[in-house]
Parts: structure tokens; C-alpha cells; sequence
């Protein structure tokens, strides 16, 4: 009898964290699919990339990023896949990379070096994994493209940017990355982030890469949050 018990509870426990990590119902739509339904995705891909212009050290910079109609849907594969463990999700997440990755490569169609945002330590505790490398993984790369995953480290703690201010924001992760891959020195870089709000994780990791004697070239996120970051100018590529 005991036996019986345990073994119902374990299989409760099987399926909840089935219905987690492979949920019946789409992310977007709540219609029958893994994570992203078919139609929802193809009313993401359907719409042309963004380009704007954020500025680094005084200078321009492209950021490529999920068309503004569609970016709190994207913000919520994210945090599904980043929060909830959602497995699945990560499929139309490197779809979504691809194509501004694409984007990024038109723009500078030459060797390219992709350096993702490194996470945290206390996030990398915190989930059991690196959400952004594992989308990163399963991306397609324009010809010639290599992939740093370890092309920026953190030099020091930081503490959690969330309800924190654009300015506490940018005092928080001042210094606090750097570059020690010399592979990335004089080649030309794009920065990968998942999500960009105020820009202050952006321009650390950009600071960090021109420091090294990096070219950094773009910015690609999967979108960033309306209303958050100052833009210099909006253009629309394919």
C-alpha cells in the first residue's frame, strides 16, 4: 500500500513537470501545442525585423529586434522559457534569433564573431541553466559566423537589476564584465541579449568588448521592452 502511495505521488509529480516543461497549450493563443502554435509563429516570422540606433560611448549603434507589435509576445516566450522552464519554447526563440542575426549579417556581411550577455551567477544557481546559450545552440548562422559563449565573463557580483532605475541600472554594471577571449580582439562582434529594457547590460558588454580592441558591429536581441530606452532613430530591415 505504501508502494501505491509512492508511486502515485511520483507520477503526479511526472506530470506536472511534464505539463511545465512541455505544456498542451500555446504560450500566445492557449490553442493545442507545445509552447508556440503554427499560426502564432508564423504571425511572429511574418513581420519584418526592427533596426534602431542606441548609443555606445557616443557612438551608434544597430540593434536588431522583433518588430514593436509583437514584442510583448516574445517577452512572454521568454520568461516562459526563462522562468517557467519552458523547454519547448526555445524552438521559436532560435527562430526569432536567426532572423535578426540575419538582419545583423546583411547590414556587415563578413566574418562575424556572435558574444552573448553572460548570465549571472546567482541566475545560473537560481535556474540550473543558461537560457540564452541554450537558444544560442540551436540558432542558424549567417556563413562565416562563429559563436564566443564564453567571449564575456563578470568580474564581480552585481545585484539584481529588476526594480532598479535606469541610473542604478548603468552604476550597477559599471566595470563589472570583460573580455579575455583574444580571438575577439580587431574581429568584428555582435552582442546577443534576450530581452533589452534601459540598454545598461548592453552597454557594459559593449564596454567590455571595445576595451578588448573588439569591433562591435550590432546589437541582436530577441526584443526589448517599449517606452524603457531612449531611440535614436527607427528604420525597417527584412
Amino acid at each position: 500500500m505504501g508502494s501505491s502511495r509512492v508511486r502515485a505521488a511520483l507520477g503526479r509529480l511526472a506530470r506536472e513537470w511534464a505539463s511545465v516543461v512541455y505544456p498542451e497549450e500555446c504560450i500566445l493563443c492557449a490553442a493545442p501545442a507545445a509552447a508556440v502554435c503554427s499560426p502564432c509563429r508564423m504571425r511572429l516570422s511574418a513581420l519584418p525585423v526592427r533596426c534602431e540606433t542606441m548609443q555606445v560611448r557616443g557612438f551608434s549603434l544597430p540593434l536588431y529586434s522583433c518588430d514593436p507589435s509583437v514584442a510583448d509576445d516574445v517577452r512572454r516566450i521568454v520568461a516562459a522559457y526563462k522562468d517557467r522552464q519552458v523547454r519547448a519554447a526555445v524552438t521559436p526563440l532560435a527562430g526569432m534569433l536567426s532572423r535578426g542575426l540575419a538582419a545583423a549579417w546583411a547590414q556587415h556581411p563578413q566574418r562575424l564573431r556572435v558574444v552573448p550577455v553572460p548570465p549571472t551567477r546567482r541566475a545560473v544557481r537560481r535556474r540550473g541553466y543558461v537560457p540564452l546559450c541554450d537558444v544560442l545552440r540551436r540558432t542558424a548562422y549567417p556563413p562565416g559566423a562563429t559563436v564566443h559563449l564564453n567571449g564575456l565573463s563578470w568580474t564581480r557580483a552585481v545585484a539584481d537589476q529588476r526594480g532598479l532605475d535606469r541610473n542604478r541600472r548603468a552604476d550597477n554594471l559599471r566595470g563589472a564584465m570583460v573580455c579575455r577571449d583574444p580571438d575577439l580582439a580587431g574581429a568584428p562582434v555582435v552582442v546577443v541579449d534576450d530581452v533589452v529594457t534601459t540598454g545598461a547590460t548592453i552597454h557594459a558588454a559593449t564596454e567590455a568588448l571595445l576595451s578588448a580592441a573588439a569591433v562591435v558591429t550590432g546589437v541582436v536581441a530577441l526584443t526589448h521592452i517599449p517606452g524603457r530606452r531612449q531611440v535614436a532613430s527607427e528604420r525597417q530591415s527584412g
